[in-house]
């Protein structure tokens, strides 16, 4: 059984805590992360792009991105053009899918301060 402490949590999501802020940190470390998104933002191959995004709605939150949140908001800025654009594209079997991950990065961008 696991014992939840009181003192050094802030939340109730996994990274609401020092430990579990501390692990990511651990986790994330000798990884820049900032490099590989932009990277793969620049990519040609839109599938590579997407999944870019998928780690930027997931992982792009305060106490778990190891990187720069100026750099995070600028790649989540990025990622949600880049799908907007795809879904005026020719991707009309995933553009409901598409749409749906931009509005998530939206999300995940109002929620970081930078």
């Amino acid at each position: 059984m696991y014992s939840i402490p009181v003192m050094g949590t802030w939340g109730d999501e996994p990274w609401d805590n020092d430990a579990g802020a501390d692990w990511f940190a651990t986790f994330f470390r000798g990884i820049d992360v900032d490099e590989r998104i932009e990277f793969a933002l620049d990519s040609d191959d839109f599938q590579e792009v997407r999944a870019a995004c998928y780690v930027l709605a997931v992982l792009g939150r305060v106490y778990v991105w190891p990187g720069d949140f100026s750099r995070l908001a600028r790649s989540l800025e990025k990622a949600i053009a880049l799908l907007k654009s795809a879904e005026d594209e020719d991707y009309e079997d995933i553009k409901e899918q598409i749409s749906k991950e931009r509005r998530a990065l939206e999300e995940r961008r109002m929620s970081i301060h930078d």
